[in-house]
């Protein structure tokens, strides 16, 4: 039975976001307070999962996987194996059902741990790429012995070559980013991009340089911060409205 009140749920790689949504208004919840609460844990729910840790949710939680077929999704073809994480799934569809019109292909730009970039069509989510995340990057120079890690990265003008350890190892994200970026764009011309991701800001900018700098055709692009949760509520609303629970 469809309810006006219910939670979305983002279990990624790093964090678990929970958002409930309550007669047409949203507001976040800690993981901890919705496990400690009986009343929470009645209502119904959506989710995504990949992360590891294993966090037992009430079966009222309905969970995206369950619903991603060999081929498809519900009505959007899927050219990817059943490998594909369930946040990139569900975050695909609400842009083939809301964004495609009037362009015919957006590039999906999500930027957390990992960073993968998805092409998705009118054919269908057609496919993508994983890049390792901004703290993933620049926790992996922790493996060298007298390397620092650091993981508040303020992006800099690259004016000279670095004479520091610090620039150094940030300067080459920005290069290996936008390099990424640059690559993508030009081989998979997509018509529109859309950023999302807790490293947003960061994507946005190196598209705001590349399309300053370079001779790249210029490409429309917009951040959606939490289109995790806007999917998922898109979801909710749509499936149980047509009895697809």
């Amino acid at each position: 039975m469809f309810t006006d009140t219910f939670f979305t749920i983002d279990h990624g790689n790093t964090n678990t976001s929970l958002q409930l949504h309550e007669k047409g208004h949203s507001k976040s919840i800690e993981l901890d307070e919705y496990l400690n609460s009986q009343k929470f844990k009645s209502y119904p729910g959506i989710l995504t999962s990949v992360g590891t840790q294993d966090i037992k949710f009430p079966h009222s939680i309905k969970n995206i996987k369950d619903y991603h077929e060999e081929k498809s999704f519900l009505d959007m073809k899927v050219n990817y194996s059943q490998t594909l994480g369930s946040d990139r799934l569900i975050t695909a569809y609400w842009i083939y059902k809301n964004e495609l019109c009037p362009v015919e292909n957006i590039l999906h730009i999500d930027a957390g741990t990992f960073t993968t970039m998805d092409l998705i069509s009118l054919n269908g989510f057609e496919g993508g790429l994983i890049f390792p995340g901004e703290t993933t990057y620049l926790k992996s120079f922790s493996r060298g012995e007298n390397l620092p890690c650091f993981l508040n990265t303020r992006i800099e003008k690259e004016t000279t070559i670095p004479r520091d350890t610090e620039s150094a190892i940030k300067q080459s994200y920005s290069i290996f980013m936008r390099g990424a970026l640059q690559e993508v764009i030009s081989k998979y011309d997509p018509q529109s991009i859309i950023v999302t991701g807790g490293n947003n800001v960061n994507i946005i900018f190196f598209l705001s340089q590349i399309f300053v700098n370079s001779k790249e055709k210029l490409v429309k692009y917009k951040s959606i911060p939490k289109l995790i949760h806007k999917a998922l509520e898109y979801f909710y609303k749509q499936s149980y409205k047509e009895n697809l629970q």
